[in-house]
């Protein structure tokens, strides 16, 4: 599959408005529930004001009722390049909930191969 990369302030407020609708309960010890702790959460990871970068979405995959997305988010800032998966469990053709692992990419890797 091609790997697309969308503007991360689209993806921000899609976050917003999809959590306004119907937030499903989320799995990230970070984040409370609801659509104010979304937007506590995106302020803490700098994001709600950040310059537009590119989020790449480097894989999709499903099994069952799971779909993983894997992304790379680049340096910006202080913060580190990150590699991101989501987890979505899906009923009813709505997700139900949402687990995620960040994970900084190094600057001083032990070896050279890429995260992702």
């Amino acid at each position: 599959m091609a790997k697309k990369a969308f503007r991360s302030s689209i993806a921000v407020g899609l976050a917003i408005a999809l959590a306004a609708v119907a937030l499903p309960p989320v799995h990230n010890p970070s984040m409370g529930d609801g659509i104010e702790q979304v937007k506590v959460f995106l302020e803490k990871l700098g994001l709600q004001n950040a310059p537009k970068f590119k989020v790449e979405f480097l894989r999709v995959a499903a099994d069952g009722d799971l779909v993983f997305i894997q992304t790379r988010q680049p340096k910006m800032g202080n913060n580190p390049e990150m590699v991101i998966v989501d987890i979505f469990r899906v009923a009813k053709g709505k997700i139900a909930e949402h687990w995620d692992v960040m994970q900084p990419v190094p600057a001083d890797a032990v070896n050279k191969r890429p995260m992702y």
